[in-house]
């Protein structure tokens, strides 16, 4: 339980939301059809009905304010249709950093990474290994160093 890193999806919460709205496909499809998680056939799947669902899928997360969409378009590569692309980069918000009680402008947040994914969202949605490159770039040993080095405090758990 809890959160496992400053990532935006680092956690039991944002997996939930993640969950939530695909409707737990990935476990429909491991149960119906036996595709293994972390898979390519799992990933193909999976972006196949997110592509088919974007519209819905898009919808929902703006009505419930769902924050993971941006996050599920990178991890499976989707295709945002152009005319998306502003309605899903504003769902980043603050990668769900404030609900976890982290003070503006500290340095390794899920802010960070928000901030990262808002400025790039369209690079990245052309070129996923740059999105790769620069999530390395924030990467936690990375952050832990800085920390260290800056006598910051540690990460930050409100539950």
């Amino acid at each position: 339980m809890g959160y496992w890193s400053t990532h935006p999806m680092g956690g039991d919460t944002p997996w939930d939301l993640k969950a939530d709205l695909l409707n737990d496909r990935e476990d429909y499809f491991e149960e119906e059809y036996g595709i293994e998680w972390a898979s390519e056939e799992m990933d193909k799947k999976m972006l196949e009905w997110i592509t088919d669902n974007f519209l819905s899928l898009l919808e929902q997360a703006e009505r419930t304010n769902n924050f993971t969409l941006p996050w599920i378009c990178m991890e499976y590569e989707v295709k945002v249709p152009k005319i998306y692309i502003e309605r899903v980069k504003a769902l980043i918000g603050d990668g769900g950093s404030s609900d976890r009680g982290y003070p503006e402008g500290i340095k390794d947040s899920p802010a960070t990474y928000a901030k990262m994914l808002y400025d790039n969202f369209e690079e990245y949605l052309e070129n996923h290994e740059k999105y790769l490159e620069d999530l390395r770039c924030e990467s936690l040993m990375e952050a832990a160093v800085d920390m260290l080095a800056n006598k910051e405090s540690g990460l930050v758990n409100v539950n």
